[in-house]
């Protein structure tokens, strides 16, 4: 009767640490996949960015400033 017992006390702990393992390497997977997706997204925003701001990007300081005055008045 009592290696019955034991071998059931051996059984439940071994499914409650398996379990528990289980639980540990998920949460971990998860974060992994959210911080590949962040990064994706931040990218995508520069890139956006990026695209919207090409104007800029590649003229003088002088450009960017008529530029900025001919779209944004005061009276706006």
């Amino acid at each position: 009767m009592k290696i019955y017992v034991c071998i059931c006390v051996t059984v439940l702990v071994t499914f409650f640490i398996m379990y528990y393992m289980g639980m540990r390497f998920g949460a971990a997977k998860c974060a992994g996949n959210m911080a590949d997706n962040i990064v994706v997204q931040q990218s995508a925003v520069v890139e956006a960015s990026r695209r919207v701001n090409e104007q800029t990007f590649n003229r003088n300081v002088d450009d960017i400033r008529r530029i900025l005055r001919e779209k944004y008045t005061i009276a706006e």
